[in-house]
């Protein structure tokens, strides 16, 4: 049970991530474009 709240929460965790890395990129992109 406690290794399914681990796996879990590491998804989420790495879900998180990549989204904001992804809308980091995506805004950064449109600053250059802009810029």
């Amino acid at each position: 049970m406690i290794s399914l709240l681990i796996a879990v929460f590491s998804l989420v965790t790495i879900l998180s991530s990549a989204g904001l890395l992804w809308f980091w990129l995506v805004r950064k992109d449109d600053g250059s474009v802009s810029d």
